[in-house]
């Protein structure tokens, strides 16, 4: 009998009695968590975002679904990303990181940026021309695709972003107390101040240029840390406010079409317009913080913080979480 009991015991032990403990792993989306800094749409249903510590999130069908991978063995954060074509795309952030795909994502290669300095933006002329924009007035310049960089520098602020209209319309927002937005029309060996004079405060910390968009060589945008978009139809001679409500900082502006356009702020505020930029609206998402917006004709993504990422198809009138672990 104190066999039988025994068994039953050890029995017990094993089937339930008392709680089992499994190892659970999350499957769909996998965990990432990091802050998501870029971006960007190179085809139809293709969707790439990067952001901390070197994460790559790429979706193939809109959205539905992502593959992660940390592609810089150093995990240092990607502060932006640029599309040269469907297959082609150049990324870069701090320390001085570069690197290149030419298969969609698939695998990496580092490029020699030749800096320490924290790169901020990247973004190409063509195949072979491109520009990236650091801290310390770090300008670098590729004419072979990426495989080689020309360093320079502007002054000693940071220089956030650098849009690239054509060879002869070059862009740069900086966080100077006095030069904020900077244009070279030499190929970037020389920059002219086309700071507006009605763009104030006029401290770094709150009219900082950290978005620039332009949708042709003469009509362009630019926000500002204190949530002012500027707007020129003369290629930046003339800047003209067009917003009046108080809104964080203006982390990136992008146009689906001459009218229809989108701006996001580190406040979780989506900013849409349809009438060339004349005015905008205003739309909040609770608990965010954006850093990036990126449209197609089918729909509009912004991503930010905790690895946030929303999707509208309705021209933002709503907005789909497509990854979030802010809550």
């Amino acid at each position: 009998m104190r066999k039988i009991l025994t068994v039953i015991f050890v029995l017990a032990l094993s089937t339930g009695s008392f709680p089992q403990y499994y190892k659970w792993e999350w499957q769909n989306p996998e965990l990432n968590g990091n802050d998501i800094n870029d971006v960007i749409l190179p085809g139809a249903g293709n969707v790439l975002a990067f952001g901390n510590a070197g994460v790559s999130q790429v979706s193939v069908n809109g959205g539905l679904t992502w593959s992660i991978a940390y592609i810089d063995s150093f995990k240092r954060d990607i502060m932006g990303a640029y599309s040269i074509d469907n297959s082609s795309i150049v990324i870069c952030g701090r320390a001085g990181l570069l690197m290149k795909t030419t298969n969609g994502g698939g695998s990496w290669e580092y490029l020699n940026s030749g800096t320490p300095e924290d790169l901020y933006d990247v973004e190409f002329v063509d195949a072979d021309t491109g520009y990236a924009v650091g801290s310390k007035g770090t300008i670098l310049k590729t004419k072979d695709g990426g495989n080689s960089w020309a360093s320079s520098t502007y002054g000693a602020s940071n220089i956030y972003k650098v849009r690239a209209v054509n060879a002869t319309n070059i862009f740069i927002g900086v966080s100077s107390t006095t030069e904020r937005i900077l244009k070279s029309i030499d190929y970037g060996s020389s920059w002219v101040n086309i700071t507006p004079g009605n763009i104030t405060p006029v401290t770094t910390s709150t009219s900082s240029v950290y978005a620039i968009c332009f949708l042709d060589a003469k009509i362009g945008f630019f926000g500002t840390a204190n949530g002012n978009i500027f707007k020129t139809t003369d290629s930046g001679t003339v800047w003209t406010k067009k917003t009046n409500f108080v809104v964080g900082a203006v982390r990136d502006i992008e146009f689906i079409s001459t009218a229809e356009g989108y701006a996001v702020d580190d406040q979780g505020n989506i900013l849409i317009t349809t009438d060339a930029g004349e005015t905008w609206t205003e739309r909040k998402v609770p608990l965010q913080k954006f850093y990036a917006v990126s449209c197609d004709s089918s729909a509009v993504y912004c991503a930010g913080v905790a690895a946030g990422i929303y999707k509208s198809t309705d021209k933002g009138v709503s907005w789909s979480p497509l990854m979030n672990y802010t809550t």
